[in-house]
């Protein structure tokens, strides 16, 4: 038996705590597969599963209420319930977003891929500002740089307020997994079987979900 697979119905109560507690969000279903993906991406399971249970519990309930919690979040940016101010999007360029090689896009990164798309249509030379200071570390003028941010947050914001259609999958998409299944993504095998977008192929770890 997998760690994966042992751990599984501990997962799946962690789950089903969380689900009741953000139904307004998510479902057990949804958590139970985050989680799973969680700790493929981060290789824990076998940690986990040399945990007491009490510890354990702990551990993948923090997990999923993480998880809940950027859905949320997520489900804010995707209906357009959020506007970026400079700082926030100061903060996410200084991230190294424009940098970074990323294993999944999150929502702020897409309106950021968005928003940068749309500058350079707008205005050419803040987009290479920008990019010079973000990707390159380059030394620009600060009160360009400031006015190409400050227009940067205005095109992050109209691709927000474009995006105000439901969420595209929502609730309860995902598929829940059986032992069988669990034991086979352990293994690093399992491709899905059309449920959906979010099927745990390790191929397709790097595709955007969130």
């Amino acid at each position: 038996m997998g760690a994966l697979e042992e751990i599984l119905p501990d997962i799946r109560r962690a789950a089903k705590r969380v689900g009741r507690e953000w139904s307004a969000v998510t479902t057990a279903e949804d958590v139970e597969q985050e989680i799973v993906l969680h700790l493929l991406t981060k290789d824990t399971a076998e940690k986990l599963a040399d945990f007491d249970d009490a510890a354990r519990g702990v551990t993948l309930y923090r997990i999923g209420t993480q998880i809940a919690a950027q859905e949320r979040i997520d489900y804010d940016h995707f209906t357009g319930n959020y506007r970026y101010s400079t700082n926030d999007v100061r903060k996410i360029l200084d991230l190294d977003a424009l940098l970074k090689i990323r294993e999944r896009t999150s929502a702020e990164e897409a309106d950021l891929d968005e928003g940068m798309a749309m500058l350079r249509k707008r205005h050419a030379r803040y987009a290479e500002v920008v990019v010079l200071r973000y990707r390159f570390k380059e030394n620009v003028d600060r009160r360009v740089l400031h006015r190409a941010v400050d227009a940067l947050a205005e095109c992050m914001n109209s691709v927000h307020i474009g995006r105000r259609i439901a969420y595209v999958e929502g609730p309860g998409s995902r598929t829940a997994f059986t032992n069988d299944q669990a034991q086979r993504v352990s293994r690093g095998d399992y491709s899905g079987n059309g449920g959906g977008s979010r099927a745990l192929n390790p191929e397709h770890m790097d595709r955007n979900e969130e």
